[in-house]
């Protein structure tokens, strides 16, 4: 399917937006957007036990398998834009 510039730009919005509502939910942060990459972190902290390094690591990867699970089938035809 063949769609102009601006409904392009809508679907891709639309599907960096789902990505990032799972980042958010998941406890990381949208750091910034390269091309079709974006770069996110989970902030691990000595002080505090909920935000060790492996909660941290285990929240990336939920958010991931999250990501794979809800977004990977994305069609941008028939998705609401």
């Amino acid at each position: 399917q063949l769609l102009d510039v601006e409904s392009l730009s809508r679907a891709i919005n639309s599907y960096f937006q789902m990505i990032i509502n799972e980042v958010l939910s998941h406890g990381g942060d949208v750091l910034k957007f390269a091309g079709d990459a974006i770069f996110c972190q989970w902030t691990a902290s000595r002080s505090n036990p909920n935000k060790n390094l492996e909660n941290c690591v285990q929240k990336a990867a939920n958010c991931a398998a999250s990501i794979v699970n809800n977004c990977s089938d994305y069609l941008v035809g028939s998705n609401p834009v």
